[in-house]
């Protein structure tokens, strides 16, 4: 199929869009990478009357390391950020979530914002975004206001975006000496996640203590990815959970989103994510192997 016949403008700047999109309202759609909308609109699933392409806005693209805080661009490409070192040292989890985000080709086509501003079920980095309590930089008519990460990912499809509001950037402050592990199973020829795991700790300080420091986000138990509470709480009482445990409490966070874990499909995704997780352990203390 082809899209519905719409109106396509190529703003200049960041500011220019956000004003197309004041004048546009519910008519129109930003196009980042293409990788999700377009399709969309093939099927005609979407039919924005006006479609706003921000490939020529040449200030939303960029990867800026200040300190501790990572600050990366909605334009910059997802491939780009992947292989960039100096993501990869500050904030690995960032670097494997994105490893596993589907094909090479949409990779390289792909934008970090188009990613996150979708809020996919099934989007890695939003996963990771959630889990490294990142902070989404909206652009608006009033300029950019900061939202934090667990309130800016609503629903599937939805975020906390204004309709004249498109995603800036967003950044992670990073901490030194915390550890992460990425890790997913997929049932989707391109990859998307039947259920994943992002962690990120503090190794233990001795082998009677607990993780510190410790986040945890899934995707596959809820319409958009969410923050595992009970697990992060249970890492953080013991170095080494026994693997009854660690399915207990996924089954106790799973439960918290609406889902009964003795159900056939519910129990499939907690010993997925108890695998996942019992994998994910020795990632963190030993990052090398």
């Amino acid at each position: 199929m082809k899209p519905a016949p719409f109106q396509y403008v190529r703003p200049a700047s960041a500011q220019e869009a956000v004003a197309l999109l004041q004048r546009h309202a519910d008519m129109a759609r930003l196009l980042a990478g293409g990788q999700s909308l377009v399709p969309m609109m093939n099927f005609r699933i979407a039919r924005p009357e006006v479609l706003i392409d921000l490939g020529a806005c040449a200030e939303l693209a960029f990867i800026d390391r200040e300190a501790d805080r990572l600050r990366i661009g909605a334009m910059t490409r997802q491939r780009t950020v992947e292989l960039d070192a100096g993501v990869r040292a500050m904030c690995p989890l960032v670097t494997m979530a994105l490893e596993n985000a589907g094909p090479v080709p949409v990779r390289n086509r792909g934008t970090v914002g188009g990613m996150l501003a979708n809020c996919y079920p099934a989007a890695d980095l939003v996963c990771a975004a959630l889990c490294l309590d990142a902070e989404l930089e909206a652009l608006g008519p009033s300029g950019i206001r900061t939202v934090p990460a667990h309130e800016f990912f609503i629903a599937e499809f939805t975020t906390a975006l204004e309709p004249d509001e498109l995603l800036f950037a967003f950044s992670i402050q990073c901490k030194p000496g915390r550890r992460y592990a990425y890790r997913k199973v997929s049932d989707h020829a391109a990859g998307a996640a039947a259920v994943a795991i992002a962690l990120a700790a503090t190794p233990p300080a001795s082998a009677t203590s607990g993780w510190t420091d410790v986040a945890a986000g899934a995707l596959g138990f809820d319409s958009v990815a969410i923050r595992l509470s009970t697990l992060e709480q249970g890492l953080s009482s013991t170095a080494a959970p026994a693997p009854a445990q660690i399915a207990r409490w996924l089954a106790d966070d799973l439960a918290q989103c609406g889902s009964d874990p003795a159900e056939p499909e519910a129990a499939y995704k907690v010993r997925a994510a108890a695998a996942l997780v019992r994998q994910s352990l020795p990632t963190l203390l030993h990052p090398e192997r």
